[in-house]
């Protein structure tokens, strides 16, 4: 059904219809319903969720070894 109203949305372009376009970002979602119906992408998902934290402090630990050995050398 998005697919159809893409493809509506497409072969009309002088005319301005919103809510086809609203319709076509619903495609985002398909992802999200993907994961909640897949137990090991979810438990994957969710590690790496709680895993952002520390990630971000190893980003920000790098950015700083890279700030400095670039401005020093």
């Amino acid at each position: 059904m998005i697919v159809s109203f893409s493809i509506i949305d497409i072969s009309l372009p002088g005319n301005s219809l919103g809510f086809l376009k609203i319709i076509r970002m619903l495609r985002i979602l398909r992802p999200l319903r993907f994961i909640s119906r897949n137990p090991g992408m979810k438990i994957i998902v969710n590690s790496l969720i709680e895993s952002l934290k520390e990630i971000i402090n190893v980003a920000i630990l790098i950015f700083y070894i890279w700030f400095f050995i670039k401005n020093l050398g």
